[in-house]
Formats: C-alpha cells, structure tokens, sequence
C-alpha cells in the first residue's frame, strides 16, 4: 500500500504539489481569519430580563412585574424553563433555550412577547432591558475611572458621554455599563405648607412638570414658493425655566414652581457604590456582542 502510495506520488508529481500548496493555503488562511475566543461560551442560549419599578416591596415586584413577564415568557417556542428573582424594586427572569436555537431569534421572541406585556405593568416601571445571562464571559475590559479635581458627578458623566459614547462605537462592542459616581439631577424639593397654602397637589406639578418641557411640531407654513417649518419650542434648559413653570393659577394669579418648591442640582439615589484603594471612583465594563471574536 505504502509503495503503490510513492509510486503515484513520483508518477504524479505536480498533482501532488498542487495539492500541499492548496492545503498549506487553506491552513494560513484558516490561522489568520478563524474567530477567537478567550472563554468560549458553550451554554445554551439564555437571556435575562431585568425590569425596575423603584419603590416597590419584593411581594409587589413578585405579583405585578415578574409574574406577568414569566406567565409570558413561558409559552415561546424552544424555552427549556423559565427563572425568576425578585427584589426590592427589582425583577429578574431568566428564560432558557433549547441548544442550538439561534441567540438573536431567541432575543427577538423575547422582546415580541415583552411589547405585549409592558403596557400592563404598573406606572413608573422601566422598560424591560435584556442581556446574555452568560455575559460575565463577555466581559473584555474592566476600567476605573477616579480623580483628585473632579466631583463625583462630573466623573460619572465624563464616564458616562465621553468613554462610554466613545468604546461603544468600537466594532464588536455591545454595551458598556458604569457604576459608581453619582448621577446629576435637577430636584424639585416640594414645600407641604406652601401646597396647602395655594390648595396645589404633587399631581398638578408633575402634569406641569411634564407639560410644560415639551417641543412640538407646528406643520408647515406656505410663504409664496418657500415652506417654512412651525416650531414649538417647549423644552427646559436651565434653572430659571424650571423656577418658572406655572403650576396653577388661583384667582386670575399664576403660581410659579419657585413659589411652592426649592429647585436644586443634586445626585440621584443610588444603592451602591465603587470603590479604589479606599476612594470612590466609577467602574465601566465593556461587554462585547454575542459571538464576537475576543
């Protein structure tokens, strides 16, 4: 056998140069274009549906968040079983998929069932948000950000529209998440006296609130061959709109927010936070797509 093997090598001689410099090729090619993994996921698909309702006790996040998106959930197609955990202001389901079911159709059923079931949730939740339960593999890069000059604040917000804007348009980026800091906003302390005073409830200033930082399209308007856009320009951009919000009116007189509230710039309430070497700082993780070379 091994010598009919050598005779037909010698006897067909280009054939089988041919045939190395081919496999060589397919070799080099295959080294340098082959995807990559570091940690290499070898689960089945699944993905978790984390959903906020701040304020709520865990039995309310239990019976009226997670529930109704774990009853949902259940019916998908290829959905081996359905996890959930729930806290306070906080819901978790975890839903996982027969092996071999595509990550991406997994997470479009996911979210096709989820629009039907958000309008039901209580008012105030937060949009549904999904990710890969297995996504502590696609964790790439951990950074800390920390500084002597700057706050706490303008730290989170460095982190949060420059480094995070910035790493999210890198090719194979998923998502990336900080913690830590504070983030800023504009607080409407409400006084409870002045509110009696005016007879003014916290209703009629959140609708105020509301309506009153709204832009708004006013359709078009014809001048002769030219059409000029109308324009409503309702938004807030500083203090002293805010301080000017009419929240009602008593007797002919506007009440303006300044009269019934003090108006500051303040950190949001946060659960948690980061610490180096004993000193704050904000954390960002960058997670890479699904099935992205590492």
């Amino acid at each position: 056998m091994l010598q009919r093997i050598i005779e037909f090598s010698l006897k067909h001689r280009l054939i089988i140069l041919l045939s190395v410099f081919t496999a060589v090729f397919i070799g080099v090619s295959a080294l340098f274009n082959s995807p990559t993994e570091f940690l290499p996921d070898l689960s089945s698909p699944i993905v978790s549906v984390i959903t906020e309702r701040a304020g709520l006790a865990p039995q309310e996040v239990e019976n009226l968040i997670t529930r109704p998106i774990e009853n949902n959930l259940q019916s998908l197609p290829n959905v081996v079983n359905v996890r959930s955990r729930s806290i306070s202001g906080l819901s978790f389901v975890t839903v996982t998929f027969k092996w071999g079911t595509d990550y991406y159709l997994a997470r479009q059923l996911i979210g096709q069932s989820l629009a039907e079931v958000t309008p039901k949730l209580p008012a105030g939740t937060s949009a549904p948000f999904l990710t890969n339960a297995a996504s502590r593999l696609g964790e790439m890069v951990q950074m800390f950000l920390r500084s002597d000059s700057l706050s706490l604040m303008d730290l989170r917000e460095l982190a949060d529209y420059q480094v995070r804007l910035r790493l999210q348009a890198v090719p194979g980026v998923a998502r990336v998440n900080n913690v830590g800091g504070y983030v800023r906003q504009y607080q409407v302390l409400v006084d409870e006296d002045r509110l009696r005073y005016y007879n003014i409830g916290l209703n009629e200033i959140t609708e105020a609130l509301e309506d009153n930082n709204v832009s708004f399209s006013g359709g078009i308007l014809p001048q002769g061959s030219v059409e000029l856009t109308v324009r409503g320009l309702g938004r807030l951009y500083n203090f002293n709109e805010l301080r000017d919000v009419v929240v009602a009116t008593r007797s002919g007189v506007p009440i303006y927010l300044k009269d019934v509230a003090t108006l500051q710039e303040g950190p949001q309430f946060r659960r948690g936070l980061v610490t180096i070497d004993g000193k704050e700082a904000v954390r960002s993780v960058v997670t890479k797509q699904y099935g992205t070379d590492t």
